[in-house]
């Protein structure tokens, strides 16, 4: 009970304290705003020359239309599993390629290039 008296009889913080801690709160406030959310990218947009993603594109270009397994690509390509599997994903993101299921088992897919029509 003495406790909770004590609690109840203790001085609220003065002003200078109140302005100090608002002072505080701002400056990291604006610190955090002029931070940017994440760190810009240094390459440039779009497919590198001679990258992983751009090797699985020539590749299945060359081939086309025929279409090609993922471990026919990992192959020809000479790149890793997590490689080839984020060149897929961003190159059907952005058209150049699309999945075919595989006629016998149809949870693999094969993967053929996109070939873009002219424009009318």
């Amino acid at each position: 009970m003495q406790r909770i008296i004590g609690l109840m009889t203790k001085a609220p913080p003065s002003i200078f304290a109140q302005l100090l801690a608002a002072a505080a709160t701002a400056a990291v406030q604006a610190a955090e705003a002029q931070r940017p959310p994440w760190p810009l990218n240094p390459f440039p947009r779009g497919l590198r020359p001679g990258s992983g993603t751009d090797r699985v594109l020539q590749e299945l270009r060359r081939v086309a239309p025929r279409p090609l397994e993922a471990g026919q690509l990992r192959m020809r390509c000479q790149i890793s599993r997590g490689a080839l599997a984020w060149a897929v994903r961003y190159l059907q993101e952005a058209g150049n390629i699309r999945a075919i299921p595989h006629h016998k088992h149809p949870q693999y897919f094969r993967y053929v290039a996109v070939t873009k029509a002219p424009h009318e």
